[in-house]
């Protein structure tokens, strides 16, 4: 095996596991009432570019379900779409 195969292999491996923990995050903010500001700030921190959109949509469900939405969620959602 080669240098560059096994780099792109480690690449892939590291994709897919990104993926799934990403996944998985967004779900349970996505499942959650209130979601921690602690796994709010890890799914900011995790997302690449293509992720935006679905983090985004995920906050925007959130502010729509409540009557009077944080102003943390605001202004979250405000910095990531803005």
């Amino acid at each position: 095996m080669t240098d560059d195969v096994a780099t792109r292999q480690d690449q892939d491996e590291r994709a897919d596991l990104h993926d799934a923990f990403y996944g998985a995050l967004l779900d349970k903010i996505k499942q959650d009432r209130y979601p921690s500001l602690m796994m709010l700030d890890m799914l900011e921190q995790l997302m690449w570019g293509h992720e935006r959109q679905a983090t985004v949509e995920a906050l925007l469900d959130k502010i729509k379900s409540e009557r009077y939405p944080s102003p943390a969620m605001l202004r979250r959602l405000a910095r990531l779409a803005g």
